[in-house]
């Protein structure tokens, strides 16, 4: 989704016998129910020990609605793939502009082929268990903390917005009508006001 091309790993590899690619249509094509995904092994005696492995385990053939899926995927939804991006470039441009807009001192990390933003709200100045708590009770929006994701995580939330734009508008907008809430009930909050 970002300005930069696609680089496979094996245009820029020396010795590609070693590299396998794994793949699905399954997030692009939102077809994850059918659980679908390939392989790519050029080495054979790896791709023949892979496969047994998928034979034993009884995970080697897709259920009945899967490889049509995936071949109408590839093959016959290049338009509204490009419908797709630019939706998906769209309302990650307007969390970005709400954000920046209502939300000053939190950050939007600048992500590349995903439809996920990761925003830092750790200006605020609130507990990641406050800003759930406030994000659920008062907002009634469920979003991925940041620390489901480990330490590192502490004082981001994740976004998803692989949605109708008007699901997104109404989460901001939540949060926007909201946040004099998050700047009384939490006292750490309540010199922060950003309106």
């Amino acid at each position: 989704m970002g300005d930069k091309p696609y680089i496979p790993v094996t245009s820029v590899a020396d010795n590609t016998s070693r590299i396998v690619i794994f793949n699905s249509p399954a997030k692009t094509f939102n077809v994850a129910g059918l659980q679908i995904s390939y392989a790519i092994i050029s080495d054979e005696m790896l791709r023949t020990k892979f496969t047994e492995q998928l034979v034993k385990y009884v995970i080697h053939e897709p259920n009945v609605f899967a490889v049509s899926a995936l071949e109408n995927a590839y093959c016959h939804s290049d338009d509204w793939y490009h419908e797709l991006i630019i939706h998906l470039k769209e309302n990650r441009l307007y969390i970005s502009d709400f954000i920046s807009k209502h939300f000053p001192k939190m950050i939007i990390t600048q992500s590349e082929s995903t439809y996920l933003v990761w925003v830092d709200y750790r200006g605020l100045d609130i507990s990641p268990s406050d800003f759930h708590q406030w994000l659920m009770d008062d907002c009634k929006i469920k979003l991925t903390e940041g620390t489901d994701f480990g330490q590192v995580g502490y004082g981001f939330f994740r976004l998803n917005f692989a949605c109708p734009h008007a699901m997104l508008e109404e989460a901001l907008n939540s949060m926007k009508n909201n946040q004099s809430i998050l700047f009384t009930k939490y006292s750490s909050c309540a010199s922060l006001s950003q309106t």
